[in-house]
């Protein structure tokens, strides 16, 4: 791995949808813009159906990209923004002003949200905004939704991530993402001195036994990766699982360093901000049996260590899947 590879920021499909939000809008049946609103906790992201649609599956299909592109716009928030953060996310809410199928909770479940009464508190504190938003586009929502749902986004504050993630974000003094591969996971590890020798007895084993040192390292690196996830990820299921940006992004760099250990040549996009001041998310690519292939990391980790998970579902280590996008 040389630390001067670079690769072009690639856009994701679902990244494009963070676009939208400044775009002048068509009324649809999932509205395009999420809403950010304060809540008791912190901050919630709101999201509108005006309209019916032909089965709970459209529904989960419309909602995911933009669930998703909402949650990675914070978790890529870049260092410069988390010296002195907002108030992190509490929840999502989904407001439905139109009639939902039969299997509509079901459809809903894989993103936590849970059924909340009309009036709920919550629920009340949305409605000013998406009123202010539907005569933005020439038409009276109903006085109160239909149905309501909140999915809970849990953080442990308790374990001290948000201090850690301060400092981290001193260290940084502003530097973009991908700007120094490694560095970012390197500087975590040094704040938690239990982790960078997660792994040393295993990589210990391996050279006695006869193994190589690049087999060694590369041992040390996935037991390292899995010991900082386990660190970072709360442990509920059924919830939005958060992790605080910095530390979020640190577990991607720390992601890129195991597979290039592994043998896979690796190569960081910069998170450049655009104009709007957003960040894209990480991403990497690598050299894997079949060829080159870029991996949207942070898109990745959304889904596997954030998103909610069932009570008995399996979960490999993050380490098993690392090693399975080498393909070897």
């Amino acid at each position: 791995m040389s630390s001067d590879e670079r690769v072009a920021p690639a856009i994701d499909p679902i990244w494009s949808q963070v676009e939208i939000l400044s775009e002048p809008l068509a009324r649809e049946a999932v509205h395009p813009r999420v809403l950010d609103v304060p809540a008791a906790q912190g901050r919630a992201f709101v999201f509108v159906c005006w309209e019916a649609l032909e089965d709970p599956a459209a529904l989960h299909r419309r909602l995911r990209p933009l669930i998703e592109a909402s949650l990675l716009a914070e978790l890529s928030a870049p260092a410069a923004e988390r010296v002195a953060p907002a108030p992190p996310p509490d929840s999502l809410r989904l407001l439905c002003f139109a009639p939902l199928g039969a299997d509509a909770e079901r459809a809903l479940a894989p993103f936590g949200f849970e059924a909340l009464a009309p009036g709920a508190e919550g629920v009340r504190e949305a409605l000013a905004p998406i009123r202010a938003e539907a005569s933005r586009m020439g038409f009276e929502p109903p006085q109160s939704p239909e149905r309501a749902f909140r999915a809970r986004i849990v953080r442990e504050p308790a374990s001290g991530l948000e201090p850690l993630e301060a400092q981290l974000a001193s260290e940084l003094d502003g530097e973009d993402w991908g700007a120094r591969p490694g560095a970012l996971y390197g500087s975590l590890l040094r704040m938690l001195p239990e982790l960078e020798v997660a792994g040393a007895g295993e990589a210990l084993a391996g050279r006695r036994g006869g193994g190589s040192s690049e087999l060694a390292m590369a041992q040390l690196a996935m037991a390292q990766l899995d010991a900082l996830a386990s660190r970072l990820i709360p442990k509920q299921h059924g919830v939005i699982r958060w992790i605080p940006p910095l530390l979020f992004q640190a577990l991607a760099d720390g992601v890129g360093v195991a597979l290039a250990r592994a043998g896979g040549r690796t190569q960081w996009a910069v998170s450049e901000r655009d104009a709007a001041g957003l960040a894209p998310p990480p991403l990497l690519r690598i050299q894997a049996s079949s060829g080159p292939r870029e991996i949207p990391i942070g898109l990745h980790l959304l889904r596997w260590c954030v998103m909610p998970t069932r009570a008995l579902e399996p979960i490999p280590p993050l380490s098993e899947w690392a090693l399975g996008q080498l393909e070897l």
